[in-house]
C-alpha cells in the first residue's frame, strides 16, 4: 500500500524530496428516473431519454500519492544527527551508533520474574498468564457508534422536495390526486405493488414518476439529517421496476448524491456517490456508503432517475429506504515516532505534544526505542495524558535485543541508501533474542506502571513485509522460504512474548497488541518483499495455534497506495485474519509539495478518510494520519509555531476517541 517515498528524517535537514499526489474524483450528484405501474395511465406517454442536466464531476485524477518505489522511508528507522544527545538520559548518538544501529550497550536488565527465559510461559506454563479477568470489574465502555440508530427516509418523504429538470415541484399524487403524470410525480405504494421479478414491495414503498420529456427526470432531496458522527452510514434500499405489460423500457438510470453547507472554499456542491443500471427486470438492494458526509453541517441526500430508451409508463419503487449505521467510525490519531529524539530536550517534546492537541489530535503513535530514551519518551506520554490524547507505542527492535547486534545487521551499503534512505542496513528480525527483548520491553511496561502512566495500545514491530525494516528480506533475488520461515517465525514468538509481558494479571482492560503495520510494498518493490497475506496466513497456524486469534488483538496495516490497490489490501487482509478482527491503519498520509498544499492535499486527506469510512466488510477502529511535524509529510510548521491549512483534518472530522 506504500507509494510515496518516505526519505529518512534528518535533524537539521529534514525530508528532501516530495512526489505530487494527485486528487480522487469525485462525481457530484444524484439522480433518479421511474415511470409509474400503479396508476391508471391511459394516454401513451412519450419516450423518455437521458437526463439533460449534467453531474457536476470533481477534478478526477487519483486521492492518493502516486507511488514511488525509490526512496520510500518511514521515519520510525535508523536516519539521525550524529551526536543527538538525550538530556535525560544522556545517551549521545553518533551517525555509526544510531538509534537502530549495532551497538554494545550493557547486559539488559532481568527479564520478566514470572516468566522462564527461554519459553516465555509462566510457572504454569500457561502462555495465558494474563488470567481470567472479572468483567463485571470494568467500567462499561461508551456506545462506539455513538447513539446511532438507523433513519426511515420513507417516513420523510413527505417533506422531500421532488422537482423536475427545471426545478419543478412534482405532485405527490397519493396526497393530491392529481392527474398530471406528463410531468412526473411520485407516490405511496400500494400492497399489490410488485417488482419485475416477481416479488412484492413491502408496506414503506414509494414510486418515482418521471416526466415524459426524454430530457427531463425526476430528483427527490431528502430532508437535511444530523448523524451520529462516531458511525458510519450507508443509503439502504430495495429498487426495481414495476414493468406494465406493453411498454417498451429498456431501463432506468439511478444516482446517488449527497450535499452539504460547502465549509471550505473550493469544495464542490453535490457529489455522486453511486451509479447504476437498472433493465426492467432487475431488482437491486443499494448499499452505498455515504463515507464523510454525515459529519457535514446540513448534510444532505437526493435520488435522481432518468429513463435508458424508449421507456413509459413503468415505475420505479424504493423499498424501505434508509440511512443505516453499519460500524463505527475509525477515530484519528497522529503519528511522531521520533518525537524523544528533538533536539530541544523535555520541554519542547512536551510542547510539541500541545501542539498535537491545539489542532484537534486524539491519538498519538509514538516509537518505543531503547532503555536509553526511556526518561523523556515517559515524559511524552505523560503530556499526552494530561492531554486526553490515547497513546499508542510502536516497538521498534534496538540493538540490545540481539547478542551480537552488528552480526544481526544486514544490507547496509550504497544500494540500500538508495532505497531505504539510510546506508547502515538494518536488523534481520530472525536474530531477535528472545530474553533480551522481553527485558526491554517489560522493563518500559513496568516503569509506566510505575508512573502510573496510560498507554492504550502496542504495535509490534513495523514494516516487516520489506527490506528497509527487516534484514531477513535480501535486497536482490526476493525472500526465499528459508528466509521467510525463519523471520516469520520469530515474529510469532516475539508477538506471543509482547503479549503475555502486557496483558498482565488482574488488568481490567490491558493495552491493545497490535500486529505490524505492513508496508504493501510486494505492489512494486516483490523482489524486496513478502506478501503481508502471506505472513498473516502464517501466523494462523504456528504449530497448531492460531497466533492471531490468540496473541493479537488487533491487525496493522499501511496504506498510501491508490484508492483501488489500498481497498483489494484492506479486504484481502480481512479475508487472511480471524474473522471480526479490528483494524488499526497506523500509518496513512498525503506528502507535501508546492503543487499539493492547502485545499488540494486537504482534500486528498479526506478522500483517504472517506475511503476507510466505505468499507463495511473492513471494521477500521482508528487511524493515524502521517505525521504531525515533518518537512515532507507534516501539518504544523514549527518555524513558525503554526499550523497549516491541512491541519484543520483533525477538528473536522469529529470522531471522538475510543
Amino acid at each position: 500500500m506504500l507509494s510515496p517515498s518516505k526519505l529518512p528524517r534528518s535533524k537539521t535537514s529534514g525530508l528532501t524530496q516530495a512526489p505530487t499526489p494527485a486528487l480522487h474524483p469525485r462525481a457530484v450528484a444524484v439522480w433518479v428516473t421511474v415511470r409509474m405501474a400503479t396508476l391508471a395511465i391511459a394516454p401513451l406517454l412519450p419516450s423518455c431519454g437521458q437526463p439533460s442536466e449534467p453531474i457536476t464531476v470533481v477534478d478526477g485524477s487519483s486521492a492518493f500519492p502516486t507511488m514511488d518505489a525509490t526512496h520510500r522511508r518511514d521515519a520510525s528507522g535508523p536516519a539521525f544527527d550524529a551526536s543527538v544527545q538525550d538530556d535525560a538520559a544522556s545517551e549521545s548518538l553518533d551517525a555509526a551508533q544510531s538509534p537502530d544501529a549495532p551497538d554494545a550497550r550493557a547486559p539488559p536488565p532481568d527479564a520478566a520474574p514470572w516468566l522462564d527465559a527461554a519459553t516465555g510461559l509462566d510457572a504454569g506454563g500457561d502462555p495465558d498468564v494474563g488470567g481470567a479477568v472479572d468483567a463485571g470489574a470494568c467500567a462499561p465502555l461508551p456506545d462506539p457508534m455513538g447513539g446511532a440508530s438507523t433513519v426511515d427516509l420513507f417516513a420523510q418523504i413527505g417533506a422531500a422536495s421532488v422537482v423536475n429538470s427545471a426545478w419543478e415541484p412534482l405532485p405527490n399524487y397519493t396526497a393530491t390526486g392529481s392527474t398530471d403524470y406528463e410531468h412526473g410525480g411520485y407516490g405511496l405504494g400500494q400492497s399489490s405493488d410488485q417488482f419485475a421479478d416477481g416479488t412484492h414491495a413491502g408496506p414503506r414503498t414509494f414510486y418515482l414518476l418521471p416526466p415524459s420529456n426524454p430530457s427531463d427526470f425526476i430528483k427527490i432531496f431528502f430532508p437535511s439529517q444530523s448523524l451520529a458522527p462516531a458511525a458510519a452510514y450507508v443509503f439502504s434500499s430495495k429498487i426495481g421496476i414495476r414493468h406494465v405489460p406493453g411498454s417498451t423500457a429498456l431501463g432506468v438510470s439511478v444516482h446517488v448524491v449527497v450535499s452539504a453547507d460547502p465549509d471550505v472554499a473550493g469544495e464542490p456542491s453535490w457529489v455522486e456517490l453511486a451509479q447504476y443500471s437498472l433493465a426492467k427486470t432487475d431488482t437491486r438492494q443499494l448499499e452505498v456508503p455515504l463515507g464523510l458526509w454525515p459529519l457535514r453541517a446540513n448534510f444532505k441526500l437526493a435520488i435522481q432517475i432518468s429513463c435508458v430508451g424508449n421507456n413509459y409508463y413503468d415505475v420505479v419503487l424504493l423499498d424501505g429506504a434508509s440511512l443505516r449505521p453499519v460500524q463505527p467510525r475509525a477515530a484519528l490519531g497522529v503519528n511522531q515516532p521520533n518525537l524523544m529524539w528533538d533536539s530541544g530536550g523535555v520541554p519542547v517534546m512536551q510542547r510539541r505534544v500541545d501542539q498535537m492537541a491545539s489542532v484537534g489530535a486524539m491519538q498519538l503513535r509514538l516509537a518505543l526505542r531503547g532503555v536509553g530514551v526511556m526518561s523523556p519518551t515517559l515524559a511524552i506520554i505523560k503530556r499526552a495524558n494530561e492531554r486526553g490524547m490515547k497513546v499508542l507505542l510502536n516497538v521498534l527492535h534496538e540493538a540490545e535485543d540481539f547478542v551480537d547486534p552488528l552480526g544481526a545487521t544486514a544490507n547496509g551499503g550504497a544500494e540500500f541508501n538508495a532505497l531505504c534512505g539510510w546506508p547502515n542496513g538494518n536488523f534481520r528480525l530472525s536474530a531477535v533474542d528472545l530474553p533480551r527483548y522481553r527485558a526491554r520491553l517489560t522493563a518500559y511496561v513496568d516503569a509506566i506502571r510505575a508512573q502510573g502512566l496510560t498507554v492504550d495500545a502496542y504495535e509490534i514491530g513495523n514494516e516487516y513485509d520489506w527490506v528497509c525494516f527487516n534484514g531477513d528480506i535480501p535486497l536482490t533475488g526476493g525472500a526465499p522460504d528459508q528466509s521467510f520461515n525463519a523471520t516469520a517465525a520469530r515474529y510469532a514468538e516475539i508477538l506471543r512474548a509482547s503479549y503475555e509481558i502486557i496483558h498482565r494479571p488482574g488488568d481490567c482492560r490491558p493495552p491493545a497488541v497490535v500486529t505490524f503495520g505492513p508496508a504493501n510494498t510486494i505492489h512494486f518493490r516483490p523482489s524486496n518483499s513478502i506478501d503481508p497475506v502471506r505472513f498473516f496466513t502464517y501466523l494462523r497456524n504456528v504449530n497448531g495455534v492460531d497466533y492471531l486469534a490468540r496473541y493479537a488483538d488487533v491487525i496493522g496495516e499501511h496504506i498510501y497506495s491508490s484508492e483501488a490497490t489500498n481497498t483489494a489490501d484492506l479486504r484481502a487482509a480481512a479475508q487472511a485474519v480471524p474473522a471480526g478482527k479490528p483494524f488499526w491503519v497506523t500509518e496513512w498520509g498525503v506528502p507535501l509539495s508546492a503543487a499539493s498544499t492547502g485545499y488540494p492535499r486537504y482534500a486528498a486527506m479526506k478522500a483517504v478518510l472517506s475511503l476507510m469510512s466505505s468499507l463495511p466488510d473492513v471494521r477500521i477502529e482508528n487511524s493515524f494520519l502521517y505525521a504531525f511535524e515533518d518537512a515532507q509529510w507534516g501539518v504544523y510548521d514549527t518555524s513558525r509555531d503554526t499550523p497549516l491549512f491541512e491541519a484543520r483534518i483533525f477538528s473536522d472530522y469529529r470522531v471522538p476517541a475510543r
